[in-house]
């Protein structure tokens, strides 16, 4: 054993043996400060708005969801 039993809770926030209670999920309006950095770099002309909401509608937040998301439709020209 590396640690005592008391702090094997402890370990690490993705331990699944572990409750953790964090809410990791992006909020529209996160989505859409990462959107409005986009926007500044390549000037797309797109509904910061619209597609946040839309991207929250969709993915509910998740991280990975919303990341792949707009990847893809950076990578497919819009």
């Amino acid at each position: 054993k590396i640690r005592p039993d008391g702090e094997k809770q402890y370990n690490s926030p993705w331990n699944i043996a572990v409750d953790f209670t964090i809410n990791m999920s992006f909020l529209s309006e996160d989505i859409a400060t990462m959107l409005e950095a986009y926007e500044s770099d390549h000037h797309t002309g797109m509904d910061i708005e619209e597609i946040s909401n839309a991207l929250y509608f969709y993915t509910n937040g998740y991280p990975y969801l919303v990341s792949w998301l707009c990847k893809w439709i950076d990578e497919q020209g819009g």
